[in-house]
């Protein structure tokens, strides 16, 4: 009788080593896959920083919201106010926008706009650009001389400006922009990125509350 009850205390005994074992090495997984997921982010956050990115919030921001933009972009324009919303709302985010030109005008918009920025007047211009953009978006040839005529409208130096554009001056900028964008997964414009995360479902309440979701951590 000693001896079968030590065989089944035995056997309780392993059955609760070996569950606590299991648990432990679940939970062991669990925190690799987590930790796994928080580098591919911060990875993916690292990569989608670029210095002097058009650029709204405190540098040293908990928490940064990465837009790719084409300022050609119908849907970027009719999306703007709500980031331009978010941006008062949460003062303690910085906005950061990135160019992923897909029209025909974009490349030229995205370097006047570069340009205005080292103007200390790169709002100014993006703002123009789309509040404007059924002027000179989605025409068959680029409209070089509209755009031009609203950087003038902004008081932007034109002989600099021209001079920066003929020059190529922005173009691998505008282009690694774009090559971040296709490595990140950037499938149309706008996207966004909290963090490294990037926002699956536009709108701007599930931007808010991924934002939030960050900025608890």
């Amino acid at each position: 009788m000693k001896k079968e009850l030590y065989v089944v205390s035995s056997i309780a005994v392993i059955a609760v080593a070996l569950f606590f074992v299991g648990t432990w090495a679940f939970k062991n997984k669990e925190q690799n896959v987590q930790a796994e997921k928080e580098t591919s982010i911060s990875a993916s956050q690292n990569r989608l920083i670029r210095d002097g990115a058009l650029s709204l919030g405190p540098s040293m921001a908990k928490v940064v919201v990465v837009e790719f933009l084409d300022p050609e972009c119908g849907s970027c324009r009719a999306f703007y106010p709500k980031v331009k919303q978010l941006t008062k709302e949460f003062e303690g985010v910085r906005f950061d926008f990135r160019y992923m030109p897909y029209h025909r005008s974009s490349v030229l918009a995205a370097q006047v706009i570069e340009f205005a920025r080292e103007q200390d007047k790169g709002w100014q211009m993006l703002e123009t650009l789309l509040e404007r953009q059924a002027e000179w978006a989605d025409r068959a040839e680029p409209q070089t001389k509209l755009i031009m005529s609203y950087a003038r409208s902004v008081g932007l130096d034109m002989i600099a400006l021209q001079s920066a554009i003929d020059s190529g001056k922005y173009v691998d900028l505008i282009k690694q922009d774009e090559q971040v964008g296709v490595e990140v997964g950037v499938k149309g414009t706008p996207s966004f990125f909290v963090n490294g995360r990037m926002l699956m479902e536009l709108g701007e309440e599930s931007l808010r509350r991924l934002i939030q979701e960050e900025l608890s951590k």
